[in-house]
């Protein structure tokens, strides 16, 4: 998915930057750097950053007695989570002191869960739980169980932060050395 995304960037810096450099293109134009620019350049709206590969076991209780389990679930999910860009917050410093941008990106969350219903593999306490609805009911519990494993897995979130530190970074950086600015990536709660 990152090299499918860098090599959308690569194309875009290509032919937005290099080629015109090369014919000549740039000799005499000035580029503004502002909020609103650099706001169009960062419409993607959700960009997922890290994608991982789940196995996991999830428990499928009666639903009258949550203390009881009919069957256990085993399965594959694929888990992506990244930024929406809607929530990026951008500070364009322009003094004769300081010609900076500040790109302070939101929380990291979990964008899609997708679990494969042909994992699905089941262990029964109770035979009598094996009914029409398992399926339905194991998938839903699987997508539970990887959703709060998910929720919890920190490593996860950083490499999704840390790729999209990167990703920013190569989409709006071509644009400030035109300029000679300066940018500085924060993620939401850095000091």
């Amino acid at each position: 998915m990152i090299v499918i995304v860098l090599a959308i960037i690569a194309v875009i810096a290509g032919k937005s930057f290099v080629i015109p450099f090369l014919k000549g293109d740039y000799k005499n134009k000035t580029t503004v750097v502002s909020k609103s620019n650099l706001e169009k350049v960062l419409q993607i709206n959700e960009l997922s950053t890290s994608t991982a590969v789940y196995n996991g076991v999830s428990s499928v209780t009666d639903p009258e007695d949550s203390d009881k389990v009919l069957y256990y679930v085993s399965y594959d999910a694929t888990v992506k989570a990244g930024i929406n860009t809607e929530d990026i917050q951008i500070e364009v410093r322009d003094s004769e002191e300081e010609k900076k941008v500040i790109v302070t990106l939101p929380k990291v969350t979990i964008s899609d869960i997708e679990v494969n219903m042909g994992s699905l593999e089941y262990i029964f306490k109770d035979k009598n739980s094996n009914t029409e609805s398992i399926s339905k009911d194991a998938y839903q519990s699987a997508v539970a169980d990887v959703k709060e494993e998910c929720e919890k897995n920190e490593q996860l979130k950083e490499l999704a932060k840390e790729n999209a530190k990167n990703v920013i970074q190569g989409l709006i950086s071509p644009i400030l050395e035109q300029e000679e600015y300066q940018l500085e990536i924060r993620s939401e709660g850095d000091k």
